[in-house]
């Protein structure tokens, strides 16, 4: 129990003791109720992807908006070194979104 003093607006002086709650409880309560409704979620849509599926193609945006941005770059590109270099960082880019869209193709078999 803790002592509180209080003192209000006419000059009146309050004591009292609250009770406190124990730390932790709400957030274990707020934690619980977060996977209840993860857990409620994947049982109403079964054939919703995993959540590596999902992450692949958030990943799988962002190289390809990345590309986007080096195409630009390249045709603006006025020297040959800034090209070569270009063309390099596009062939890296390139190869890394083929292998997610094929762990991606491949995942959609599995959970078919």
């Amino acid at each position: 129990m803790r002592a509180y003093t209080l003192l209000v607006p006419s000059g009146i002086i309050i004591r009292t003791r609250l009770k406190t709650m124990a730390r932790g409880w709400e957030s274990k309560a707020v934690e619980e109720q977060i996977e209840e409704a993860a857990q409620a979620a994947r049982e109403q849509a079964p054939d919703a992807p995993p959540p590596e599926t999902i992450e692949r193609k958030h990943r799988l945006d962002g190289l390809r908006l990345v590309r986007s941005r080096l195409a630009e770059q390249l045709q603006r590109a006025q020297t040959v070194t800034q090209r070569q270099m270009l063309h390099q960082q596009l062939r890296v880019l390139d190869a890394e979104i083929a292998v997610l869209e094929s762990e991606i193709r491949d995942s959609k078999f599995e959970h078919a």
